[in-house]
């Protein structure tokens, strides 16, 4: 999975994830580790369709997860 400039700003203007860049390969462990209110709900929100992104795009084995999700099966 590659994620690149992942934004999540919120209409009273509060970001809450900024410019996250990511690259978790195939058969590794991966944890998103912070202190309270560092985005990682809203990382996991945004990566599993429960919130949309403001900026940024995220892809596995190659397929948008913002856009084409059509195209999983």
């Amino acid at each position: 999975m590659r994620i690149e400039g992942l934004e999540k700003t919120y209409d009273n203007n509060f970001q809450a994830v900024r410019g996250l860049n990511l690259k978790i390969y195939q058969n590794q462990i991966f944890a998103l580790l912070g202190q309270n209110g560092a985005g990682k709900t809203t990382t996991i929100s945004m990566l599993t369709g429960l919130l949309p992104s403001t900026k940024g795009t995220a892809t596995a084995f190659d397929i948008d997860m913002f856009n084409d999700a059509d195209q999983v099966r």
